[in-house]
């Protein structure tokens, strides 16, 4: 089984934050990928807009942007 999880590391250990259907004392591989820091509350104040890239995955709105805004990508 292949699954791709989201998790915390805390005080030394991965924390999973979903179930994992998985035997007691089951052998797995893990591979990590570090997301981008977490947006604290004053960044989301001083900048609205702070978060889109996050959610978007594109690094810069203005760029292309009548492409995006009439489809033609």
């Amino acid at each position: 089984m292949n699954k791709t999880i989201r998790a915390i590391y805390e005080h030394g250990v991965l924390r999973p934050l979903e179930d994992i259907e998985l035997e007691e004392n089951a052998e797995v591989v893990v591979t990590i990928e570090s997301m981008p820091h977490a947006i604290s509350e004053s960044e989301k104040v001083s900048d609205p807009l702070a978060g889109i890239i996050f959610a978007s995955g594109i690094g810069d709105l203005a760029q292309n942007f009548d492409d995006y805004r009439f489809g033609r990508k």
